[in-house]
């Protein structure tokens, strides 16, 4: 890779914002509708199992996988489709809640311009950008949410498994789909100066933490947001008139995440067909995120194809690796 490699506090808050950038959409609503209470005991498992998997695969030296022509290839096709959703997501709350009377073409494009313009830069600039803004970031997030412990009801977390042990198998599938950027946290070792596995649990752990405060947050001020969960608990405290603090912190995460869903989905193009230039493949990539994102507002079979997609996605971080790990081994043989 022609990228210069990040350092560890780099790598962190990059992958930390690629993993909880959700939590400004409807994720946390997701969670809760789905399992009730029981969605805390659900992450808790969620992120055990990515501990042990990261943990597996690191000691399995995965990053093998990311030579090889096929995976690569794979991924930065389910990337660039995982983009696409995420950005439709964005854009459609900005709109509904925020500019009711300005066009989705438009809302796009300044999502979009924002998505090429930090990710046409090195993965060290945009690694630079991602480990100044992502700690100020979830800290005022956090203290947003301290403000609202006053309206925190605990008859909200009984009974304690929520919907109960059948509703978490049910929703597993769809649930599990939020972990898929856990695929990238596996190329730590090749994108990190001094790649150690602390780093990689750092995110893990940090990751859950917020996760763990955000939909707790949600569940104990009732869990009946019609919009942004985040948004409702934080207009349940004390800064109730917060909209427009909350929608620039809500802008920044959503312009870091797609910008790095963005880049490596060029970076693993540009390495399984050995393309020197990573730029020249950014901006072909980001018409295709942001023309399959118009697709979910003007194609309801678009739309219900790349929601039906996104619930499947799960296979690819936690799945695929093992494919191309036993490939190998049978290689050796």
């Amino acid at each position: 890779m022609s990228d210069c490699k990040l350092s560890n506090i780099e790598a962190i808050a990059l992958f930390v914002n690629l993993f909880c950038a959700k939590l400004f959409l409807i994720t946390p609503k997701d969670f809760t509708d789905l399992l009730g209470a029981g969605a805390i005991l659900f992450i808790l498992v969620m992120y055990l199992i990515t501990f042990l998997l990261y943990w597996f695969y690191t000691s399995k030296n995965i990053s093998k996988a990311f030579s090889n022509k096929v995976f690569l290839t794979l991924l930065s096709f389910f990337l660039i489709i995982y983009g696409a959703i995420i950005l439709s997501r964005f854009v459609y709350f900005t709109k509904t809640i925020w500019f009711l009377r300005s066009p989705l073409a438009f809302i796009t494009l300044v999502f979009g311009a924002c998505m090429v313009f930090a990710s046409k830069n090195s993965l060290k600039t945009l690694g630079k950008i991602n480990g100044f803004f992502v700690p100020i970031l979830y800290l005022l997030v956090i203290s947003l949410i301290a403000t609202s412990i006053k309206t925190f009801d605990l008859t909200y977390l009984t009974p304690i498994l929520g919907k109960g042990f059948s509703a978490m198998i049910k929703a597993s599938i769809f649930l599990f789909s939020s972990m898929f950027e856990f695929i990238l946290l596996l190329y730590l070792p090749e994108i990190t100066d001094k790649f150690n596995k602390k780093t990689g649990f750092s995110v893990i752990g940090i990751s859950l933490f917020l996760y763990l405060v955000v939909i707790l947050a949600y569940l104990l001020v009732g869990a009946n947001s019609k919009n942004l969960p985040l948004l409702y608990v934080i207009q349940s405290g004390l800064l109730s008139k917060s909209d427009s603090l909350f929608l620039i912190l809500y802008a920044i995460s959503g312009f870091l995440y797609l910008s790095s869903i963005l880049r490596f989905s060029a970076m693993f193009f540009c390495s399984a067909y050995e393309i020197e230039d990573t730029k020249a493949v950014v901006y072909p990539i980001s018409l295709i995120i942001i023309s399959l994102s118009g697709i979910t507002f003007f194609n309801p079979k678009g739309q219900l194809f790349l929601k039906g997609l996104s619930s499947f996605l799960w296979v690819i971080p936690f799945l695929l690796p093992i494919i191309f790990l036993r490939k190998d081994n049978n290689r050796k043989c």
